[in-house]
């Protein structure tokens, strides 16, 4: 259940910037490997259970959304990122959130030891 816990505090931090992340086309005349959509698989290595879902798309003009559906209930979340050296900085509601991340293929691992996404395009 702590995984579940973690997903709702990542869901709270979206409003705050950190999973307010977004993407918006997957152009090879974008600035950026995350511009696109991103769709959460798992969360620190377990599958997210069918009554909840992550979504983040990271827009070529800078801006990020995030929705998160838990139970039927959504919320979205948006703000502005960028991208340097492995970390994703995201600004929303006065808020500036950073994380590490990697992209391997079409999968994007985003987060720190211990509070992972594995997410697709």
């Amino acid at each position: 259940m702590k995984w579940m816990q973690w997903i709702l505090v990542l869901a709270l931090a979206a409003g705050m910037g950190l999973a307010g992340l977004g993407f918006d086309s997957d152009s090879s005349s974008d600035r950026d490997p995350l511009v696109g959509t991103w769709t959460a698989q798992s969360f620190n290595g377990q599958e997210l259970p069918d009554n909840i879902s992550l979504t983040i798309t990271f827009q070529s003009n800078g801006e990020v959304i995030s929705t998160t559906t838990i139970d039927g209930m959504t919320e979205t979340d948006t703000g502005t990122w960028s991208a340097d050296n492995g970390v994703v900085t995201v600004v929303s509601d006065g808020e500036t959130d950073t994380t590490p991340y990697s992209i391997s293929g079409r999968t994007l691992t985003l987060g720190p030891p211990g509070e992972v996404f594995v997410l697709t395009r």
